[in-house]
């Protein structure tokens, strides 16, 4: 190959290195100018650009229409279902918000909102409690003192807070912060089913607390709830609504001039829900759908 580029640089009175490096130059714009070209230097023309991003948007607006199907179908399938559901296990109101790409995409009352006066569920003012879901804005605001460095996901809880576990078979002081967060801690005490009379402090209803009874002012002791161990800590998974309020107690001993409630709400406040809100006690002034 080279003897022959000689010759042929012979030919036109060239110098063999003149002719490879015209060669080259001329392999090299040719390959930009090919708009099938695969250099890394290689940019489409102007129209095959705008073929490219008009593609790209028409596919992306058809996904987009798929989802938003999609979420439409999840509507039609809720609101034929979900009276059905309701009835069967004796429901008397619910209410659903779906959200969309961080928006409101849906949300319906069904059912009634009293059973004394047969008020309309509506998903705009009528309040429901809170029960369980408060636990997503409890672990929120402990990781916000993870984050500020306050408190350790793996130290023992009660380097945190004032009250001490009942006695126990198992390791008391190996609970961790984690173990609670996330339902390996070995407590027990699944779940709470309220309050008669006034709130007693957070420190009382995990004395007083005992699994599927209500706690009756006057009736706890230090050591006689259901929020011990039943586990060892870290063995096994086991939910359970005691140990997120023993994170209740770390979060109000964490921040000693402010409420539970407090805690809570300004955690709503930052997700912009102003519709939801925590209460520190049954005397305080709720709407009449509540107070019902």
């Amino acid at each position: 190959f080279f003897f022959r580029v000689q010759q042929v640089a012979r030919f036109f009175n060239m110098t063999t290195w003149s002719w490879i490096g015209l060669n080259l130059l001329f392999a090299v714009v040719t390959g930009l100018a090919n708009p099938f070209s695969k250099h890394p230097f290689h940019k489409l023309p102007p129209f095959a650009e705008h073929v490219e991003a008009s593609q790209f948007a028409t596919k992306n607006l058809q996904a987009e229409r798929g989802k938003v199907r999609s979420m439409e179908r999840l509507v039609t399938a809720i609101e034929a279902q979900l009276p059905k559901l309701m009835h069967t296990h004796d429901v008397d109101g619910a209410a659903v918000g779906l959200v969309y790409n961080g928006r409101p995409f849906y949300q319906q009352g069904f059912g009634i909102a009293s059973i004394t006066t047969g008020a309309k569920y509506k998903p705009d003012t009528t309040i429901s409690q809170q029960g369980s879901t408060s636990k997503v804005l409890t672990a929120w605001a402990v990781m916000q003192l993870v984050e500020s460095g306050r408190i350790h996901l793996d130290e023992p809880v009660q380097n945190y807070i004032s009250w001490r576990l009942p006695t126990s078979t198992f390791n008391t002081t190996a609970v961790t912060v984690r173990q609670l967060l996330s339902h390996t801690s070995g407590l027990g005490l699944h779940g709470y089913t309220g309050f008669i009379g006034a709130v007693p402090g957070t420190k009382e209803a995990l004395d007083a607390q005992q699994e599927e009874c209500c706690v009756v002012p006057g009736t706890w002791s230090p050591g006689n709830g259901s929020t011990r161990l039943i586990h060892e800590p870290g063995s096994a998974w086991s939910y359970s609504g005691g140990g997120y309020h023993v994170l209740q107690l770390l979060l109000e001993e964490s921040h000693p001039n402010k409420t539970f409630a407090a805690i809570m709400n300004d955690m709503l406040h930052q997700l912009g829900m102003t519709s939801s809100g925590f209460v520190a006690a049954p005397e305080a002034r709720l709407p009449a759908a509540l107070a019902e």
